[in-house]
């Protein structure tokens, strides 16, 4: 077999990198969740969200929703930290305003094309008469929103948002 091609994306596959990036998310996850309950005003909203949850886990439509979702997750994740990260992340020293210029430059893109994807793919005003209208239309079932329904999305829809990321 003829591995010219694969060496040189093996020489810049950083894969203990993307599992550090993983397992550091994980963790800063954990603890702020932990920070945010001391405040008592967040817990008492965090518990209110929670039983939110708990109620409209109740209907088969939403729990099967979050089931889906949670099952593509894991094809999301092994994608990101598997096939993208490795590619993106390096221990080579950064200055500074290089990183927060990254940062900028990167979320303005991404909000720009999402808006675009979500005007002109899943609403009908746009130019191309909302082709994915049926897709987005699993986010608008929710009419009185708890934290958790930021899930409630076609997992189409995750692969769209996600793969805008990764460009």
């Amino acid at each position: 077999m003829n591995t010219a091609f694969f060496a040189p994306l093996l020489e810049h596959y950083q894969w203990q990198l993307s599992l550090y990036a993983g397992l550091g998310i994980v963790a800063a996850t954990f603890i702020g969740k932990k920070l945010f309950t001391l405040v008592p005003a967040f817990k008492e909203a965090s518990q209110i969200n929670i039983d939110a949850f708990r109620t409209k886990m109740e209907r088969p439509a939403y729990a099967a929703n979050q089931k889906w979702n949670r099952k593509w997750s894991v094809l999301y994740l092994v994608v990101i930290f598997g096939l993208i990260l490795p590619y993106c992340l390096t221990l080579e020293a950064q200055p500074w305003w290089k990183m927060l210029l990254d940062i900028v430059v990167i979320l303005f893109f991404y909000d720009f094309f999402y808006y675009l994807t979500h005007r002109f793919l899943f609403h009908e005003s746009g130019f191309f008469g909302g082709p994915l209208l049926w897709m987005h239309a699993v986010h608008h079932r929710q009419h009185n929103p708890c934290r958790q329904d930021s899930s409630y999305i076609h997992p189409l829809e995750v692969a769209i948002g996600l793969g805008l990321y990764a460009t």
